[in-house]
């Protein structure tokens, strides 16, 4: 957020309101979110896998479970977490009055 102070006011100074520039870090952190946690998760069985098919190459029988409630938990958890650490940076990037983010050098 703090990096793009100056499209925010560059938007700001074309008029778009705060608002909707609020909403569209909220809506980016949630895509960034979901992406991350999807590949996360799809690694995370992938290699659980691989080492639960190595313990029976060992001979311990270990049987591969994917547990639904608690990944749905953590992905719930991840997600949450994720919008909420964004929602005051967004609220005061979106509320900078346009001639200070200007100003602001990259």
């Amino acid at each position: 957020v703090r990096e793009r102070r100056r499209q925010v006011g560059v938007l700001r100074s074309l008029g778009l309101l705060s608002g909707p520039i609020g909403w569209s870090f909220i809506v980016e952190a949630a895509l960034v979110a979901i992406e991350g946690t999807a590949i996360g998760v799809a690694l995370g069985i992938l290699t659980a896998y691989n080492i639960i098919t190595a313990t029976t190459l060992v001979g311990l029988d270990v049987a591969f479970v994917v547990p639904a409630g608690d990944i749905a938990v953590l992905v719930a958890f991840v997600i949450v977490t994720s919008l909420l650490m964004t929602v005051v940076p967004a609220r005061r990037a979106s509320r900078i009055r346009p001639a200070v983010a200007l100003r602001i050098a990259d």
